[in-house]
């Protein structure tokens, strides 16, 4: 999936979300709030390089504990340094959405084994030489 649909995703739930509740009374908060969501979303592919789209899948970073992980840290910025409550739900939201988007895609690793979803896209179509 293209990373400029893993931003999206999160940034545009958050954005319209809190736009449709009105919670928001100053529009540079509500898009600075909607940039950290996004970038949640990316944190998946920005925490490791992926050289090949095999390596990407096969990263930890695209397991089923990525969402826990980020609960876990969002947990932990919340409570020490004072980010808002409402990213205990956003940020986990915006690294699942990545996940599932990935599995939509190409598939993704359940750990200890298995795999969630289909490789619609043969991994060596992408690593071809064609000259």
């Amino acid at each position: 999936m293209l990373i400029v649909t893993h931003f999206a995703i999160p940034f545009y739930s958050y954005y319209l979300t809190d736009l449709f509740l009105k919670k928001y009374k100053d529009k540079k908060e509500l898009f600075l709030y909607s940039c950290v969501v996004g970038l949640a979303g990316l944190t998946p592919d920005i925490f490791r390089a992926h050289l090949t789209l095999q390596s990407r899948y096969n990263a930890f970073s695209h397991t089923v504990f990525a969402p826990m992980i980020a609960l876990f840290v969002t947990m932990l910025a919340v409570f020490f340094v004072g980010m808002p409550k409402r990213f205990l739900f956003w940020i986990p939201f915006g690294v699942t959405t990545h996940l599932l988007l990935d599995a939509i895609s190409g598939g993704i690793r359940l750990f200890p084994g298995g795999k969630i979803g289909m490789l619609h896209i043969p991994v060596d179509t992408c690593t071809k030489n064609y000259s």
